[in-house]
C-alpha cells in the first residue's frame, strides 16, 4: 500500500508524533511511506495534487489553512463522496492502533457488490474490515447479508489478504464452517484464483484456531475427496500431518494433500501385503537369512548367510544377481530391459510367489525403499 502524507509543520509536537506513529506502523505493515512537508498553504496544495497524480492508495492530510486546500480535496474525492473520503483520511491514524470504522449496511453492500461483480477482492487498506463486518453481521442474523458460494470464497479472500488479525481468523473460520456445514464443493472455494489453501494453514496454525479448523475442516475434507472404506484411515493420516507443529509440512493447494494422504495409505498397505502370506504361503518377500537346505534353492549359500538375498523370479529380467560389497552389505544393479521398464522391474519384484526361492529376499531397510519407490512411482 503506499501512502502520501501532507505534514504541515514537523516542528509541533503533535505532528512529530502523529508522523514518527504512522511511519513506524507502515514499516511493519509493510507499506510505501512517503512524507512531504511544508508550512506554505500554496506548496501544500501542490503537494496534495502530486500524491493525487500519484494515485496513492490512501492520502493524511494535516491542512495548513484548511480553505486553500478545498479544490484539491474535491479533485482527489471527485470518485467517492466527500464524507467518506474525509472519514477515512481522519480515521486512517486511530485505525492504525487497532480501532474500526462502523460502516453502514449500504457501504457493505456496496462494497459486497462491486468484489462480486469483477469475482475479485478490492485489497484495499479497509477491505478486511469491510469483509469482516459483513461477515460477523451475516451470522448475527442480520438479514440485508446472506453471501453466495462466490461471496463467501472472496469475503474469505479478503480477510486472508495482508496482516491477518485474529478478527480476520474468526471471520474466516466462519465463512468456511458455513461451507463445510451445508457440503459445498471443495473446489468453488480453493484453488488458483480462490482461496489459498497454504495461507489458511498459515492463518490457523496455531490454538485455538488449529482445533476449530480442524474439527469441521477433515470430516469435509475426507467426505469429497475419499471413499467410505478409506475414510477412518484417512482421518488418522490428516490428524498426524495436522500435529506437525508450524509450518514443517506444507502444501500448495488440497491436491497436495490429498497426495500426501494417498502416498501414505499406500505405503502403509504395500508394508502389510509384504509381510502377509497367502492361504498356500504366497508373498512377495521374505529375509535372506531364512532361506533353508530343505528349501530346494538351487543357489543355496548357506543357513542364515544373507548371501541367499535375490530378486523375485518375475523381476530376473529387470535385475541382476545380487552384487556383495563389505561396505555396501549388497545391491541390486538394473538391467537394461530393466532401464527401459523402470516401473515394472518395482512392481515385479512385489509378485507373490509359494516357494522362497523365488521371492524377493532382501532386508528390512531394503524393503522400506522399495515401497517408497514404488508408491512415488504411481503418484
Amino acid at each position: 500500500m503506499r501512502i502520501g502524507f501532507a505534514l504541515p509543520n514537523p516542528y509541533l509536537a503533535f505532528w512529530a508524533i502523529i508522523g514518527h506513529a504512522i511511519k513506524e506502523r507502515s514499516d511493519e505493515l509493510g507499506d510505501t511511506l512517503a512524507i512531504l512537508t511544508t508550512s506554505n498553504v500554496a506548496d501544500q496544495v501542490r503537494i496534495v495534487d502530486h500524491f493525487v497524480d500519484q494515485r496513492v492508495d490512501a492520502l493524511i492530510v494535516g491542512p495548513v489553512e484548511s480553505h486553500g486546500l478545498a479544490p484539491s480535496v474535491q479533485r482527489a474525492t471527485a470518485a467517492q463522496s466527500i464524507g467518506r473520503f474525509f472519514r477515512d483520511i481522519v480515521f486512517f491514524i486511530p485505525s492504525l492502533f487497532g480501532a474500526e470504522i462502523n460502516y453502514s449496511d449500504g457501504e457493505l453492500t456496496e462494497y459486497l457488490a462491486g468484489i462480486d461483480k469483477k469475482d475479485k477482492i478490492e485489497g484495499g487498506y479497509y477491505s478486511d474490515n469491510k469483509a469482516r463486518q459483513i461477515v460477523k453481521r451475516w451470522k448475527g442474523g442480520n438479514k440485508a447479508f446472506d453471501p453466495t458460494t462466490r461471496q463467501k470464497k472472496l469475503l474469505a479472500m479478503e480477510m486472508l489478504d495482508g496482516i491477518v488479525t485474529d478478527g480476520d481468523r474468526q471471520g474466516v473460520l466462519d465463512v468456511l464452517a458455513d461451507s463445510a456445514s451445508i457440503d459445498t464443493n471443495l473446489g468453488l472455494l480453493f484453488g488458483p484464483g480462490k482461496i489459498s489453501f497454504r495461507e489458511v494453514r498459515e492463518a490457523f496454525k496455531k490454538e485455538p484456531y488449529a482445533s476449530r479448523f480442524n474439527t469441521f475442516f477433515i470430516p469435509w475434507f475426507l467426505g469429497q475427496k475419499f471413499s467410505a472404506a478409506d475414510k477412518l484411515f484417512a482421518e488418522k493420516i490428516l490428524h498426524d500431518i495436522f500435529a506437525v507443529p508450524g509450518t514443517q509440512l506444507d502444501f500448495a493447494d488440497l491436491e497436495e494433500l490429498q497426495g500426501e494422504v494417498v502416498k501414505r495409505m499406500r505405503t502403509s498397505q504395500l508394508l502389510q501385503e509384504s509381510q502377509v502370506h497367502g492361504p498356500s504361503g504366497e508373498s512377495g518377500f521374505d529375509y535372506p537369512e531364512s532361506v533353508k537346505d530343505t528349501d530346494g534353492c538351487a543357489d543355496f549359500a548357506g543357513t542364515y548367510n544373507i548371501r541367499n538375498a535375490r530378486v523375485n523370479l518375475a523381476a530376473r529380467t529387470f535385475w541382476t544377481a545380487p552384487t556383495f560389497d563389505p561396505k555396501n552389505f549388497y545391491y541390486f544393479t538394473l538391467s537394461t530391459a530393466g532401464k527401459e521398464n523402470a516401473f515394472d522391474a518395482l512392481t515385479s519384484l512385489f509378485t507373490p510367489q509359494r516357494s522362497i526361492c523365488d521371492k524377493t529376499l532382501i532386508h528390512c531397510d531394503y524393503l522400506v525403499n522399495v515401497v517408497d519407490f514404488r508408491v512415488l512411482a504411481e503418484s
